[in-house]
């Protein structure tokens, strides 16, 4: 569930959205930032509405439609990474192990649904239809999650995790569905790459605005339902998350609606299989090629440390929090609100930097900003003196998160280079190896945590001091290592005799892509 500009192309590649959505991705990564992509897709005067191709224009309804459509998938995604574990175990009561293996089984779910979403989605149905299915099983699932569940209590553990394992898988493959439908969608509203990328800030924006909301409606509600100066979540506290999750829903239902009614069929062209049997013969040698090197796996790597610094901030901020100022509900809204607020601000600044210094040192710059916001966290904050301190540590980490998570997604698209026909394998190795390694990871800090808060006061501190912390340093010794190697890497091998595809310039290539 990425939700950065890159990720954008990266997520259509990984789910059928083919070649055009590698270019999303690498265009994302270039020359234009975010706020000129947003002008440059304005519509100019005499704009229409259709939506076919390089011959007609899409008009701002259109394009306001559109950016609509994933507004479910982003407030459900923003309560789940940032509050499905602060439920399951305070709330519900869940052991910790089991509610670890919950958010386990849903990225597995994710992971394996995106592909397999992606394959048939192009081969069967319109993307409307398949953006509504997804959409129906979201809005059936989603709010049972952040609900008790029926004739469970803290007696039945293994009952109310194979409910919650069931419901969260169903939600999963709605989200993907979703999500691979409305990143399709692009290619077929048009074919000019410059209106494309400007789709793909739009629905970006869109996903900065509907997180945004998700934190200022729970610190509404943990504000208004504020008992007392200390108020801790606990058991009782249901009702607040059941309040959210509708409202959050009443949101993503209307938003989606608006979707549905504002793209027409007739703005979307037809699918149309352009692969010829030389592109796929083209493809299987390349792709091995790919194994051959290490370059497709030390990107890999460098994916998973950036996306595992991110997720676990995500997930385990509010039960750091909790844990450390836990008579204080409303913080577990302002803090990550803020640390998001500085995601999206670094976001901006990333082009810049990575025009003018390149992927490497831009990752380099944004693992330190990650590192000290770990550092500060572990020594910076707890007591009362340091609740200030501690949205000084969420700023630090919101934007070096930023920093890693966007650029690892460029040097992805580095990695590709010109050979989009094997951007969609690249992608899905990439976002299935991040999505398996996240919920892993999950799982094991939730079974070596203590049995009694009492035996280690401080666990979800240290989480985020040392498991993110690892992460940054890690995806520099990765860094490292590429750049020991990219000069002398070559990922895919040149034209020889003895391949017949490779008497056509066009159709293989040395890739001797150093990553810049």
């Amino acid at each position: 569930m990425g939700r950065v500009v890159a990720a954008g192309g990266g997520a259509a590649a990984a789910g059928g959205g083919g070649d055009d959505g590698e270019r999303c991705a690498q265009n994302a990564c270039e020359t234009m930032p975010l706020l000129s992509r947003l002008r440059r897709a304005a519509p100019r005067d005499g704009d229409g509405g259709g939506g076919d191709g390089n011959e007609g224009r899409l008009s701002l309804g259109l394009r306001f439609a559109y950016g609509l459509g994933h507004v479910f998938n982003d407030v459900c995604a923003a309560m789940w990474f940032s509050y499905t574990l602060l439920f399951l175990q305070v709330v519900l009561g869940m052991p910790p192990i089991l509610a670890g293996s919950m958010l386990l089984i849903g990225q597995v779910t994710d992971a394996l649904a995106t592909p397999v979403v992606g394959v048939l989605s192009d081969k069967k149905g319109s993307r409307k239809l398949w953006h509504l299915a997804g959409t129906g099983l979201v809005l059936i699932s989603f709010p049972l999650i952040f609900s008790p569940c029926p004739g469970c209590d803290r007696d039945t553990p293994t009952l109310m995790a194979l409910y919650y394992a069931a419901i969260i898988s169903v939600f999963q493959i709605g989200w993907a569905v979703v999500q691979i439908s409305h990143l399709a969608i692009i290619p077929d509203l048009t074919e000019d790459q410059e209106k494309r990328a400007g789709l793909t800030a739009i629905r970006y924006t869109a996903s900065v605005c509907s997180s945004v909301a998700v934190y200022v409606i729970t610190w509404c509600v943990f504000h208004v339902t504020r008992n007392s100066m200390f108020d801790s979540i606990g058991p009782e506290d249901a009702y607040k998350f059941r309040n959210i999750v509708l409202i959050t829903t009443a949101i993503g239902l209307a938003a989606s609606a608006y979707f549905h009614f504002g793209l027409k069929a007739h703005n979307l062209k037809p699918k149309v299989n352009t692969q010829t049997a030389g592109l796929d013969s083209l493809k299987k040698s390349s792709i091995a090629s790919y194994f051959k090197s290490p370059l497709l796996f030390q990107v890999s790597f460098l994916h998973v440390a950036s996306r595992l610094f991110l997720t676990i901030s995500l997930v385990y901020m509010p039960l750091y929090l909790n844990e450390t100022y836990g008579e204080d509900s409303e913080i577990l809204a302002l803090v990550p609100l803020v640390s998001y607020i500085a995601s999206f601000a670094a976001s901006l600044g990333i082009k810049y930097i990575n025009n003018s210094w390149g992927s490497k040192t831009t990752y380099f710059i944004g693992a330190v900003i990650s590192t000290f916001g770990c550092v500060w966290i572990r020594y910076g904050t707890g007591g009362a003196h340091g609740r200030g301190n501690v949205y000084g540590a969420s700023i630090l980490l919101g934007g070096g998160s930023s920093v890693t998570m966007v650029t690892s997604l460029c040097i992805t698209a580095e990695l590709i280079g010109t050979h989009t026909h094997n951007g969609a394998f690249v992608y899905s190795i990439v976002t299935f190896a991040d999505k398996l390694f996240n919920g892993i990871a999950v799982m094991v800090i939730e079974d070596l945590k203590c049995s009694s808060q009492e035996l280690c006061p401080h666990y979800y501190r240290d989480v985020l001091a040392y498991v993110c912390g690892g992460s940054a340093i890690l995806g520099v010794l990765v860094l490292a290592t590429m750049t020991y190697l990219s000069g002398a890497t070559k990922i895919l091998t040149s034209p020889t005799e003895n391949d017949p595809e490779s008497k056509n310039p066009d159709v293989t290539t040395a890739l001797t892509h150093e990553v810049t």
